[in-house]
């Protein structure tokens, strides 16, 4: 058994690649590893620079996915003394899951994902039960491409 603290194991839904896009499930994958790091006790809270370089995402890119983080009402901002410690909204992110998990049709999942969360602006917490259970039958579908 190894005694090395710092190497954690960090789950993420398959599903996630087709309701998110790349920067974004990139960006989500370092909450994840933040939230790990704050239960072992770390500190997460750096400058804006050593932030950019642990998302390994341009300045640009990094502001557009914690606007669209915020937005889907997965990402909490904290500031704690001079820096801001970015916190990953554990209840959305299991909602976001259950969405994940309702279907493995692809085709439906990405149609949701662009017409829930990018052209109505939806976050993770507003879409209901029943809009996950018709997702789940829709999905059920059989949809050639």
């Amino acid at each position: 058994m190894s005694s090395d603290k710092t190497c954690g194991r960090i789950e993420l839904h398959i599903n996630l690649i087709y309701l998110l896009d790349s920067n974004e499930l990139k960006f989500l994958t370092y909450l994840k590893y933040l939230d790990y790091l704050r239960g072992c006790g770390c500190r997460t809270a750096y400058s804006r620079e050593f932030t950019f370089r642990g998302f390994q995402l341009s300045r640009a890119v990094f502001y557009g996915c914690a606007k669209r983080m915020e937005r889907l009402n997965l990402l909490e901002r904290k500031t704690v003394g001079k820096f801001t410690d970015y916190c990953l909204v554990t209840r959305s992110y299991e909602r976001l899951v259950v969405i994940a998990s309702a279907t493995s049709n692809i085709n439906a999942l990405c149609s949701f994902s662009k017409s829930e969360f990018r052209l109505n602006g939806r976050g993770v917490d507003q879409i209901t039960d029943s809009e996950i259970r018709e997702l789940r039958e829709l999905g059920k579908e059989i949809i050639l491409i």
